[in-house]
């Protein structure tokens, strides 16, 4: 395992992991981090009893801990029978069982948004962002808890460039940002939903974000270049 030290920041992010994409196993984001499944869930009591600053070894933030309470009754929610059947077929790759598993559920759940935020990834997950999109609404709409909350504007916002609305991307992309979220992939997604309206500027800004984030992944140092090539040829 990895011996490096880790900032409360980057164990924030790797922790919010698990909860972006429940198909994500805990022992697949250890061996991307290189970390052990024991500090995983150490850092992960930490964040609940603590905050963010629980992590940074600080005195806890009395309003993060309230957001930590919403969170703790998100993961009791979340564990009814056919949410968690859903979520195992998610696991285990059977998307288009698990999708008809999510759309029976809201179809009897209709004012449950965890029913239809899961059902919304899961297509998504599925390259059908055309039916996940107003399955990001719905869940919005129902005022879904966060951090679920801000995933949805995230992917809503992903779903929506992917589709060739990168302007109401940006709309759902700021709606996270102003929530809290510095994921490396909110600064990637921007930085494309940024380019495809030629705001090379914002784009270039976005990108570097990633960077900074996320420093190993390649793909944010490729798009950086591309759009600084772009520039080039601007100016």
């Amino acid at each position: 395992m990895s011996g490096k030290k880790y900032t409360g920041e980057e164990k924030y992010n790797i922790i919010m992991e698990s909860f972006q994409n429940p198909s994500i196993t805990i022992a697949s984001i250890c061996r991307k981090h290189g970390i052990a499944a024991s500090m995983f869930y150490r850092w992960k009591k930490q964040f609940l009893e603590g905050g963010r600053n629980g992590l940074g070894g600080k005195d806890p933030d009395k309003t993060l801990l309230k957001e930590n309470d919403k969170l703790k009754a998100i993961i009791g929610e979340m564990d009814t029978p056919e949410l968690r059947t859903g979520i195992e077929l998610r696991k285990e790759g059977k998307l288009g069982q698990a999708t008809r598993v999510f759309s029976s559920y809201v179809d009897k759940n209709p004012k449950d948004p965890f029913g239809w935020y899961y059902l919304a990834i899961t297509l998504d997950n599925r390259s059908k962002e055309r039916d996940a999109i107003p399955c990001y609404k719905k869940a919005i709409s129902l005022e879904i808890e966060r951090p679920l909350l801000i995933n949805a504007y995230l992917f809503l916002g992903s779903s929506l460039r992917k589709t060739g609305n990168p302007t109401e991307a940006l709309v759902a992309f700021e709606k996270a940002e102003n929530m809290g979220c510095r994921d490396a992939f909110l600064f990637y997604s921007k930085a494309k939903a940024y380019f495809l309206v030629g705001n090379l500027a914002e784009a270039q800004k976005s990108a570097e974000q990633a960077i900074k984030v996320s420093p190993r992944a390649p793909v944010y140092r490729k798009l950086l270049s591309l759009i600084k090539s772009s520039l080039t040829k601007v100016n």
